[in-house]
């Protein structure tokens, strides 16, 4: 997965002292389509696990800033809850649709 390459290239790079995650748009992130995943018909190759995603994002060494202006569902409030700082707008909504 992208994120998660990102994340190891900025780890290695001495001139990363932080890093902010943040996106364009309506949307922080979605995550990933729950309903799609439970019928067993999600060929979504990029998806990441949580714990991959917390080992990419936590074992970084370098402070992690989350900047979210709209919608944070799911896995992108996980995502954002594991950021060392989180930075939300008054547009900024976090749900979290785990049955």
């Amino acid at each position: 997965a992208q994120i998660k390459k990102a994340f190891a290239k900025a780890k290695e790079d001495q001139e990363v002292g932080a890093i902010v995650l943040t996106a364009r748009g309506k949307a922080f992130t979605a995550g990933l389509d729950l309903m799609e995943l439970a019928s067993g018909k999600s060929d979504n190759k990029a998806a990441v696990s949580d714990n991959m995603l917390q080992n990419s994002v936590g074992k970084t060494g370098k402070p992690v800033i989350c900047g979210v202006n709209g919608f944070a569902i799911t896995g992108g409030f996980e995502l954002a809850l594991m950021a060392d700082f989180l930075i939300a707008s008054v547009n900024a909504k976090f749900a979290d649709t785990h049955a």
